[in-house]
């Protein structure tokens, strides 16, 4: 899929706290750009974000939709959930690096793998989800929140 031309102009940081970050998978091709304010921001245990991440949890923010700007060629891989909505993980066919994920039950969001960006420097997770799966040899900070599954409403 190919979505709109990049927008090549320089992103950064204001002062009103939301986010500006752009980034790329490793070769460059798939890209994406937020202006917005992160739904949510978490590290997530789960076993499939430890299959797609190689590590003991991937680094999550979810964004509104209309403040991603996501260009180039993305492959899909989806898998159903515990929840039993479909999680789709979109990644650069090339290179094979993971960009953003959606979910069937979360329609006009989308969850960025924040080592995406070149600057995360304002990714502050508020919890660890799905540690039920969490791996003892992966540190998660001992002071934030952790939820066996996805934290209650």
């Amino acid at each position: 899929m190919i979505l709109p031309i990049w927008k090549n102009e320089r992103i950064t940081r204001e002062e009103t706290g939301m986010v500006k970050a752009k980034g790329s998978c490793l070769c460059g091709q798939l890209r994406i750009a937020v202006d917005g304010d992160p739904l949510v921001m978490a590290h997530c245990c789960c076993v499939d974000c430890q299959k797609a991440s190689g590590g003991g949890h991937m680094s999550i923010a979810r964004f509104r939709e209309q403040d991603v700007v996501i260009t180039g060629e993305y492959a899909t891989y989806g898998v159903i959930a515990g929840s039993g909505n479909t999680n789709y993980r979109h990644f650069c066919p090339t290179c094979g690096g993971r960009g953003f994920g959606t979910n069937s039950g979360r329609p006009g969001q989308i969850n960025v793998s924040v080592g995406i960006f070149e600057d995360s420097s304002w990714f502050a997770p508020k919890a660890a989800i799905f540690t039920r799966d969490h791996r003892h040899w992966d540190d998660l900070d001992g002071e934030l929140p952790q939820f066996e599954e996805y934290p209650p409403a």
